[in-house]
């Protein structure tokens, strides 16, 4: 699905010698990705499904975890 006007999310990981990895993180159009986004008739017939990173996409946890919940 395309938003007009959203952004792709990315995430630039710099990994300097002799210190911890640094993440640059731009949320992009994850910051307002909710269940709405998702065509359900894909995940008709799926068993199991993977969602990864949901604390990376703000709109699933506001409300107390609202569209994480309805996911």
């Amino acid at each position: 699905m395309v938003h007009e006007g959203e952004n792709t999310s990315y995430t630039i990981v710099l990994s300097p010698a002799s210190i911890d990895r640094v993440f640059l993180h731009y949320p992009g159009c994850n910051a307002t990705f909710t269940v709405d986004d998702l065509d359900e008739s894909a995940l008709s017939h799926t068993k199991i499904m993977h969602f990864g990173y949901p604390l990376l996409m703000k709109a699933l946890y506001t409300n107390r975890g609202e569209q994480l919940v309805r996911l």
